[in-house]
């Protein structure tokens, strides 16, 4: 085989994409026609063979369509590309950055199996590898798409340690994304950081509305709302029912007043302190929080919930008639 046969095979195997494509495959080795080698230019004949070689494993291993196939595809190519940065050959030093590609795309090949697998934390760590291979091609928005592909890898895994540093890496790479902002939020969320999470959807909700996307900022107040919505759950069946009102007045912002299930959780939490009120004699303030589950429980059509306060009602007038 003579040099300008050797080169092209070369190059046509390194820029052989996987033969299954993931849809969350984040881009494609850049294939760029070979140049003819001029005379000046130095050629490194065993460092051409040895790629070779690596480049046909490499699509050997990328055919195989698993996880494991696609990991060692990518560290053929990685292998490939310090071959080729080192060899003091011309076009193969050109060539390392589009080894580099296929080995980030093999990696985010291999997060999306395990992605499918639903083996999240096995998936983060490719699709880590690859956001460290993006970030030393310095393609910014491959690195910020891989990052956060990564880091909701690690959230779904519930690493959130690690999930927050890969979006904040995603949002500093990308800050028009607000997609990266919503999923960070969530881990926030996810750790336990109460003021964080809240802080990260106030400040997504105000970008969503200086960029018009009505469609994120309807999805956040959805979001947000519904996190109360639990809040209060959880309240009202530990008999919390100021927290749980509390939570719910939280919501009511995002939710809008006819929401359905917020208006039952409120009836219901009113009048559960309702009742507790008048058994502690408590009057006046069984009398608001009565009147508040009957306004509720007409919203939330709870017949059983408007009945029973009524009840309670005429009960707190009769004593307070005969006080």
């Amino acid at each position: 085989m003579n040099a300008k046969t050797l080169l092209s095979c070369l190059f046509a195997l390194a820029f052989l994409a996987p033969a299954t494509v993931h849809a969350q495959t984040t881009t494609e080795p850049a294939v760029e026609p070979v140049s003819e080698m001029s005379e000046a230019g130095t050629v490194n004949a065993d460092a051409r063979a040895e790629i070779e070689t690596m480049m046909t494993e490499a699509r050997d291993a990328n055919e195989l369509a698993t996880a494991d196939g696609y990991i060692m595809a990518a560290e053929k190519y990685l292998a490939a590309a310090e071959v080729a940065k080192a060899s003091g050959d011309d076009q193969l030093m050109e060539s390392a950055s589009g080894m580099m590609e296929g080995a980030a795309k093999a990696f985010v090949d291999a997060g999306s199996m395990y992605s499918d697998a639903e083996a999240h934390a096995m998936a983060a760590e490719q699709f880590s590898r690859a956001a460290e291979v993006a970030e030393q091609l310095e393609n910014n928005e491959m690195q910020a798409q891989i990052s956060a592909q990564a880091g909701s890898a690690f959230m779904k895994a519930e690493d959130f340690t690690m999930a927050i540093p890969m979006l904040d890496a995603a949002i500093l790479l990308s800050p028009d994304e607000l997609n990266y902002y919503y999923v960070r939020g969530l881990a926030l969320r996810g750790s336990g950081d109460t003021e964080g999470y809240e802080a990260a959807f106030a400040d997504l909700a105000m970008r969503a509305d200086s960029l018009g996307d009505e469609t994120m900022a309807a999805r956040v107040g959805d979001t947000v709302g519904k996190s109360y919505l639990i809040e209060a759950n959880t309240a009202l069946k530990a008999d919390q029912y100021s927290d749980a009102i509390a939570s719910l007045d939280k919501a009511a912002p995002f939710l809008g007043e006819d929401h359905e299930s917020m208006n039952k959780l409120y009836a219901s939490a009113y009048y559960k302190m309702g009742v507790s009120q008048v058994r502690a004699e408590q009057f006046s303030s069984a009398q608001r929080s009565l009147s508040q589950a009957v306004t509720y429980g007409q919203r939330a059509g709870l017949d059983s919930i408007v009945n029973g306060a009524q009840a309670q009602l005429d009960y707190v007038r009769q004593v307070q008639e005969q006080g």
